[in-house]
C-alpha cells in the first residue's frame, strides 16, 4: 500500500508537467496547477521547486521560451510576435531574459540524515509579526528580545520559534508573513505587538541543521527536493516552522543550531 501511496505522489507532478505542455496558452496559475496536483498552492510551489530546480513561472516562461525560439528558427516568426506568444510584454525583455536562472544550492551546513519524525501536541506561544523578506526578521526577534527578555520569557525549558507562512520562492518578498515567537506563561501585550498563537499539533518530519540562519533557505530546499520528493511524503496544509536551539549572541554562525519542522500527513 505503501508503494502505491508513493508511486502516485510521485505522479502527480508529472501530471502537471504534462499539462503544462499541453496548455502552454491556457490558464497556468499556481492555483489552477496545484488543483491539478491535489496538493495546497502552498506545499505544491515548494515541491515543484525542489523536484524541478526552478519555479513554477520560470518553468512555465522557460517552455514558453523556447517554443518561441523554435517558431523563429523554423518559420517567418517576427522577434515581435514570438515574444509576445512567449508571454513577453514587451520585445526588450524578450531578447534580455535568454537563459532561466536556476537555483544553486549551497550544501554547506546541511546533514540530511539527521531527519526524525516528531508528533507534537498544540503549543501556547506569544508572537510577534514580520512582513517581508524572511532574512530581515532578524529585527523582530530583537525586539521581541527586548520586550521578553526582562519579562523572564526566555527559559532553557521555552521554545524560540520562527512561523513562515508564505512560500519564498512564489510570494512576493514584501508580502512574506511570519512571526518571531516564544514558548512562556506571559500574557499578550497588545501595547507592544505581542500577541498569542498557537502553534499547530501534528506529525511533522524534522530535520536538524547546523550553521548560519543565512543558509537556511537552501537547508529547506534540500529537505524537500533530497528527502519529501524522493520519499513521496504527504505534506499537510500546516505552517512549517524553525526551532533556535542556541543563541545566536553566545555561539559562532557556523555552530548555530536549527530544527527545521515540515508538517506531513498520517
Amino acid at each position: 500500500m505503501a508503494g502505491r501511496q508513493r508511486t502516485d505522489y510521485a505522479a502527480r507532478p508529472l501530471r502537471v508537467l504534462i499539462y503544462i505542455q499541453r496548455n502552454l496558452d491556457g490558464d497556468l496559475s499556481l492555483e489552477i496547477l496545484a488543483g491539478r496536483a491535489a496538493f495546497s498552492s502552498y506545499h505544491f510551489h515548494r515541491i515543484f521547486t525542489a523536484a524541478m530546480g526552478e519555479t513554477l513561472g520560470a518553468h512555465v516562461r522557460r517552455l514558453r521560451l523556447e517554443r518561441a525560439a523554435m517558431a523563429l528558427r523554423g518559420s517567418a516568426t517576427s522577434v515581435t510576435d514570438a515574444a509576445f506568444e512567449a508571454g513577453y510584454e514587451s520585445v526588450e525583455a524578450f531578447s534580455r531574459d535568454g537563459v532561466v536562472n536556476r537555483l544553486q544550492l549551497n550544501p554547506g551546513g546541511i546533514g540530511l540524515m539527521n531527519i526524525r519524525e516528531e508528533t507534537l501536541a498544540e503549543k501556547r506561544l506569544l508572537a510577534m509579526p514580520h512582513g517581508g523578506p524572511y532574512g530581515a526578521n532578524g529585527a523582530t526577534f530583537e525586539r521581541l528580545m527586548a520586550w521578553g527578555g526582562p519579562r523572564g520569557a526566555f527559559t532553557d525549558q521555552g521554545w524560540v520559534v520562527g512561523i513562515y507562512y508564505d512560500d519564498p520562492d512564489s510570494t512576493p518578498a514584501e508580502k512574506l508573513r511570519s512571526e518571531a515567537c516564544v514558548e512562556c506563561r506571559l500574557a499578550p501585550d497588545p501595547a507592544h505587538g505581542v500577541a498569542d498563537r498557537i502553534l499547530a499539533g501534528g506529525k511533522y518530519a524534522v530535520m536538524l541543521h547546523r550553521g548560519p540562519y543565512s543558509t537556511l533557505g537552501d537547508a529547506w530546499r534540500r529537505f524537500l527536493r533530497e528527502w519529501a520528493v524522493p520519499h513521496g511524503v504527504s505534506l499537510a496544509d500546516r505552517p512549517c516552522f524553525e526551532r533556535y536551539l542556541n543563541d545566536p549572541r553566545e555561539v559562532a554562525p557556523e555552530d548555530l543550531l536549527t530544527d527545521i519542522y515540515l508538517p506531513v500527513g498520517d
